[in-house]
């Protein structure tokens, strides 16, 4: 049994490493990342994947559920987008005074962030907080960001 265990697959730099596995027609592909499960998702519907550390792959399209994911992809998840209302919780008991919350990814590394970013929108709560979730795939844009919000009111 040949087992492939890809060390650098992303979004940005998946192309030629995905062929290139590809070609090794492994038996099965271990991947640690929700990039690199993005990247064999999309390239191929025979080779067995089994994934950790993904996280939300039923929300993402990677398998149809937990428990049945069917076709040639399976795994598991170590974040749970239901969870996302006790973390509303805890931040509020750690300091009730926010008025504004942001959500920091990286889209090429962090794609699953949307789904826990329109979670944490739709969540029912008693606080109305300003919530503020743009991606930022560079860490120049981040510090741009983060320094013009300095002059506003307390965030997490």
């Amino acid at each position: 049994m040949r087992i492939v265990k890809p060390r650098s697959l992303c979004r940005s730099c998946s192309g030629g490493l995905v062929v290139e596995l590809i070609g090794l027609a492994p038996d099965l592909s271990v991947v640690n990342s929700t990039p690199a499960l993005a990247a064999l998702h999309a390239a191929t519907t025979t080779i067995p994947v089994l994934f950790v550390l993904v996280v939300d792959p039923v929300g993402l399209g990677y398998i149809a559920s937990l428990s049945r994911p069917g076709g040639n992809i399976t795994g598991f998840s170590y974040k749970e987008v239901s969870l996302i209302g006790k973390w509303l919780d805890l931040l509020n008991g750690l300091a009730p005074t926010i008025t504004r919350t942001a959500f920091l990814y990286n889209p090429d590394t962090a794609p699953f962030y949307t789904t826990f970013l329109s979670s944490f929108e739709s969540a029912p709560t008693p606080w109305r907080w300003n919530l503020q979730g743009p991606p930022y795939p560079r860490i120049v844009s981040l510090k741009r960001r983060l320094h013009r919000s300095r002059a506003s009111p307390p965030a997490v």
